[in-house]
């Protein structure tokens, strides 16, 4: 977990929060490697933090944000999740770092803890891993009794949920000492079973917090460096009533210390017995948070479990966030789910298999994880498509799009003759169709939408109905109802017996916006007599959301574009309604439209117009060629010459991809595929000529601004990977060479777009430009090797650039080889193709850094760029630099890593500050290396001035090289210390204490001295326990083993005794200190507080989901139990 700022608002200063990063551990404890699942881990902790309960919750750390990027430690495109920041840092530091804190603080922070646990258990949530570095402290927002501290429980990584009634399973996640003993057992457990070994967890907490941090923790054995047999002591001390009698002397020992009163020790005793307890059966963390309360009757929520099944699926977006590798892993992942045996899946992916086959489809039509593959797109749409009697949209649409998106790849279908009575038992009779309304429609909507024009006359005649009566739902007027239904006769009764020819002024749409339900030969009648009547060509239509208004055909929200009927006429692809409005005088260029006379009728200056998408632009953008090519015909007429300046190409396509015209990206592949079906590379094709040869007579010739802008275009498109959009825009005439700041091939080469690069290739691109950087000139093999990881996977581009002539190694020298930027961004399938065509591993380039005194330049190979820094990335790239991986090089690189100063990539890695303990990097890289470069020579090679590696790492501290290297046969004597011949030295060091003990023993001194006479900020002593006095001794403890050197034993020994007597003196401050606190005695109001009024707001909503859990007058905690129990330890007053 690391801090940072979050600017959440340019406009308001950055927020300090806290940044947790997922490492993903891509081996099993075996050392076999896995596929990595991390990404279902961090939706299981995202689940559970924005479950509303838990993210809303007083008392749980809360999730701000979530940042996606490339982590710089792991090899992982996970995203990063913001979290609140403790600025008064953990409950530990609170109280390590304060002076004793007062009862009722200790009981409120504690409390706060329990309801946090009782929240995550009434969710069905296990968290696994309570203790007080896992409680955070922040300033009060309201201060209870004048309690400054609000306590914040966090770490949901080893949480546990999802558990069946009767599923068992073993706790995964625990921190020594703070387990249940049937943890440390090893058992099998139920959920239930699990949230009281969080009770146990939380007992410990509460003692702990009682004794200002000491408590538990103090027990021998209970330090995380505590011998193999203090732990073993401790774990049976849980085993018994043993731990449970030391709680209650502990708790009853500091009151009489502090002179706190009996009631504060009644409660703390409760607490600890109905927690501490070695029989899961005996804890109760209702009854110990209604004690922390404050004997006042006490309340646990019941809270709804995290739903599962909110499953959002967005591969367009999702394939620019991941890497190829995991977009493969997700596709996986619901193939397993589609062809499950189960009609549900379990588990995290709880989804339909149906549901799980759409995205499926979704994933080869996109290419999300796997290459545009046009047979299993159909197939896994087909069995998506199967649940006839499912509710699901990923079910409708998918029924709905398979005859389309079929015939529009060439893919022909074979449906089963069960399936065929299947879905001709689902067809509706004429009486079938009669439903009980719930979308507010009365009689007069229903006669006129369902035709029945008797009725309807009837109707209005009988009974003199309101013939402008708007529906509840969303106010259609029968009018409105009768063009849905496409009913000749029941418009022209109503309108003949004034009804609005506008429709209800509240509504939708207006009549004239259904133009086209009606056959082609009644449009012109029915539109005339609606303009007659005094209906608005240029009449809006409203954007109510489409899942409100409840159409589910409506994928793409067209319903909710604002425009003209025209525009609708247009969204519905209908020429024949076109033309008819054409000729009545709408206009296809409008972007504004016309408010209903009844929304500004008597409102003073209120606005008559509202913007909308104009239907010349939505016929270009949803490549409509025959209803485009009547509105240029329309408005170029009568001379047919075009004068006016209208939308060209690529400015369509522009406005396509902006959503500027629609809700959606309608020249993406699904939508055109669905829209235009087996006709959707044509319709693209003769748009884009329309609108082009429309532009040519009104743009004149051709300049270097309008080049710019179209290689601009056609850079996007190839981005994009539209292949038939690219063909079309080459065959036009737009160069496949771009221009200087838009290159087609660059984004060829960046997406590894093989096909989309040989289309490049047939209109004869230049593959050898080059582009300028800050760090010099680089080729296309460049950014070949430069191409990110969401790209697909492939080294056909690398071939051909290679075969076409392009350099294999830099030819400025400023820049960075080809290989050395494959390697370092782990695309080793360009690697290999460049070492097969003789680049070289050892090869020199310029590497610029930042430092403390500006920029610093230094001359570098790969590998030692590679070891700068210890990630995950660097392991996967030392793997392939040393052959362990398929095509790495044939030869090693080469062992010094500095020829001028003799520098070898031993004395690197013993030298080192790098090191990175999570997931074993560091020990993992060292191992590597060592392997490698494992013959004795190398293993010795001896630096005149540093000595061996051995003796380097021993100096420097660096006991895991020392270890390696011991166990590589590394010599420890004297012959591996620097070269010291004829040196002064001599004189005062004989030459057999130049070994690598000897240095080891020197550095310690150092380290100790400096401790003392210069010592740093923190808690006294402290520094004795830092990491390089720690791993200076363990260096003494292994290179001391083997030593017969009497003199070196005497040193460190005095070296020990030295050490001993500093932590003597720390102790002896430290227990002095404790003690002073100790003295300190409580006041004489200190005494429990009634923390029972809960916050928020306590309405009936509140009151639901709240049961009481005491019952009847105060208690009284000093029970006849709690009192024999007390008299039994001899503590009872």
């Amino acid at each position: 977990m690391d801090g940072g700022e979050w600017v959440q608002n340019p406009k308001e200063p950055p927020l300090d929060v806290a940044l947790k990063e997922i490492i993903p551990d891509v081996q099993l404890s075996d050392g076999a490697p896995r596929p990595q699942t991390d990404w279902k881990d961090i939706l299981f902790e995202l689940r559970a933090l924005l479950h509303e309960p838990i993210r809303y919750h007083p008392n749980l750390v809360r999730l701000l944000g979530i940042q996606w990027g490339l982590s710089p430690i792991s090899d992982s495109t996970y995203p990063v999740l913001i979290m609140e920041y403790a600025s008064l840092g953990t409950f530990k530091t609170l109280q390590t770092s304060s002076e004793p804190l007062s009862f009722p603080v200790k009981q409120k922070l504690c409390y706060d803890v329990g309801r946090a646990l009782s929240a995550l258990h009434a969710s069905g949530i296990v968290h696994g891993d309570m203790k007080h570095e896992n409680v955070l402290i922040f300033p009060s927002k309201k201060p209870v009794d004048g309690i400054p501290y609000t306590a914040k429980l966090a770490d949901f990584g080893g949480t546990v949920m999802d558990m069946a009634a009767g599923e068992v399973r073993k706790m995964e996640t625990w921190t020594w000492p703070f387990q249940a003993p049937e943890v440390t057992d090893d058992q099998a457990l139920t959920r239930s079973g699990m949230m009281l070994t969080d009770v146990y967890s939380f007992g410990l907490l509460v003692w702990r917090a009682f004794l200002d941090g000491e408590g538990f923790v103090s027990l021998p054995g209970a330090a995380q460096t505590a011998s193999d047999e203090e732990k073993r002591g401790l774990t049976s001390r849980k085993a018994s009533e043993d731990l449970t009698n030391t709680a209650i002397v502990d708790i009853c020992e500091y009151a009489k210390e502090r002179g706190l009163s009996q009631e504060c020790v009644d409660m703390m005793t409760y607490t600890v017995l109905h927690t501490v307890q070695l029989r899961p059966e005996d804890r109760d963390l209702v009854k110990a948070q209604a004690a922390l309360r404050g004997i006042r009757p006490g309340f646990r929520p019941r809270l709804d479990q995290p739903n599962p099944e909110e499953f959002m699926f967005e591969p367009e977006g999702l394939k620019s966030i991941l890497t190829w590798d995991q977009q493969r892993q997700m596709l996986d992942e619901m193939k397993e789910v589609a062809s499950s045996t189960n009609q549900v899946s379990s588990g995290l992916l709880e989804m339909k298999k149906t549901v799980a086959a759409f995205y499926v489809f979704q994933c080869y039509l996109l290419e999300f994880g796997a290459k545009f593959n046009v047979e299993e797109a159909i197939a896994w749409l087909l069995k998506a498509s199967s649940d006839d009697n499912s509710h699901e949209d990923q079910d409708y649409l998918s029924q709905a799009w398979l005859w389309r998106i079929s015939r529009a790849l060439d893919i022909p279908i074979h449906g089963s003759i069960d399936r065929a009575q299947s879905l001709l038992n689902n067809d509706k009779t004429a009486f079938d169709l009669i439903y009980v309304n719930r979308r507010g429609h009365g009689l007069l909507h229903y006669a006129a939408a369902a035709g029945a024009t008797n009725a309807l006359r009837h109707m209005i005649t009988k009974y003199k109905c309101d013939v402008n009566i708007p529906s509840q739902h969303v106010d259609e007027s029968p009018l409105v109802c009768a063009c849905e239904g496409g009913n000749v006769d029941c418009v022209l009764l109503l309108l003949n017996n004034g009804a609005d020819p506008n429709g209800y002024r509240f509504g939708q749409e207006g009549p004239l916006h259904w133009l086209c339900s009606f056959l082609p030969a009644e449009m012109e009648t029915i539109a005339s007599k609606l303009v007659s009547a005094g209906a608005d060509i240029e009449l809006r239509s409203g954007g109510m959301r489409h899942d409100v208004r409840g159409i589910r055909a409506d994928w793409e929200h067209i319903f909710e574009i604002r425009t003209t009927p025209l525009g609708r006429a247009v969204l519905m692809n209908n020429l024949d309604a076109v033309k008819v409005l054409l000729k009545l005088g709408a206009n296809p260029l409008a972007k504004n439209a016309s408010k209903h006379r009844g929304e500004w009728e008597g409102m003073g200056d209120f606005s008559k117009m509202i913007d909308v998408s104009s239907p010349f632009e939505l016929a270009a953008v949803l490549t409509l060629p025959s209803i485009l090519g009547e509105f240029i015909k329309h408005i170029d007429s009568p001379s047919g010459t075009p004068r006016l300046k209208l939308l060209d190409e690529w400015s369509m396509l522009d406005l396509a991809h902006a959503k500027k015209v629609t809700k959606f990206d309608p020249v993406s592949l699904q939508s055109r595929l669905v829209r235009c079906g087996m006709h959707y590379k044509r319709d693209m094709k003769n748009t884009l000529l329309l609108l082009h040869a429309r532009d040519q007579p009104v743009r004149g010739g051709g300049s270097d601004e309008l080049q710019k802008e179209r290689s601009r275009v056609l850079c996007k498109e190839v981005a994009l990977g539209n292949l038939d959009i690219v063909q079309v825009l080459l065959e036009i005439g737009y160069s496949a060479n771009g221009t200087q700041d838009f290159r087609p091939l660059e984004k060829a080469v960046e997406t590894n777009n093989e096909e989309m690069f040989k289309i490049l290739v047939r209109y004869k691109v230049d593959m050898t430009v080059t582009r300028m950087t800050p760090t010099g000139g680089i080729s296309m093999l460049h950014l070949c090797a430069l191409r990110s990881q969401h790209s697909r996977p492939g080294r056909a581009i690398a071939d051909a650039l290679i075969a076409a002539g392009v350099p294999i190694e830099s030819t400025d020298a400023r820049s960075r080889p080809p290989l050395a930027m494959a390697i370092m961004n782990q695309n080793f399938d360009v690697a290999q193709a460049l070492l097969e065509n003789g680049a070289n591993v050892d090869a020199i380039y310029p590497l610029s850094s930042s430092t403390v005194n500006g920029t610093e330049t230094k001359a570098v190979s790969v590998l030692l760029e590679v070891l700068s820094q210890h990630t995950m990335r660097t392991l996967e790239s030392l793997k392939f630099l040393f052959g362990k991986r398929e095509g790495g090089p044939g030869q090693r690189p080469a062992f010094y890593i500095d020829h001028a100063n003799k520098i070898s990539i031993l004395h690197l890695l013993a030298g080192s500050p790098q090191f990175t303990q999570i997931a074993q990097i560091t020990p993992k890289i060292l191992n590597l290396c060592l392997e490698t470069y494992a013959e004795p020579e190398l293993i010795n090679f001896r630096h005149p001035i540093l000595g061996t590696a051995l003796y380097y790492a021993a100096t420097c501290g660096n006991k895991t090289m020392v270890e390696l290297l011991l166990q590589h046969g590394a010599d420890e004597t004297y012959n591996s210390g620097p070269d010291v011949d004829g040196s002064v030295h001599t004189l005062l060091r004989s030459r057999e204490s130049w070994s690598p003990l000897w240095a080891a023993i020197l550095r310690l001194e150092d380290e100790l001295n400096k401790g003392t006479h210069f010592p740093p900020e923190g808690a006294p002593g402290a520094w004795l326990k830092s990491n390089m006095i720690q791993n200076l001794q363990k260096t003494l403890g292994l290179l001391s083993e083997r030593s017969h050197d009497a003199l070196a034993r005497q040193a460190i020994d005095q070296l020990q005794k030295r050490k001993e007597c500093l932590e003597a003196e720390s102790y002896a401050r430290q227990k002095d200190r404790m003690g002073k606190r100790r003295e300190i005695k409580a006041r004489e109001e200190e005494a429990p507080i009634d923390l029972g009024i809960l916050s928020g707001d306590r309405g009936k909503q509140t009151e639901t989901k709240i049961r009481e859990i005491c019952q009847g007058p105060e208690q009284e905690w000093k029970t006849g139990g709690l009192e024999w129990f007390l008299k039994s330890l001899a503590l009872s007053h």
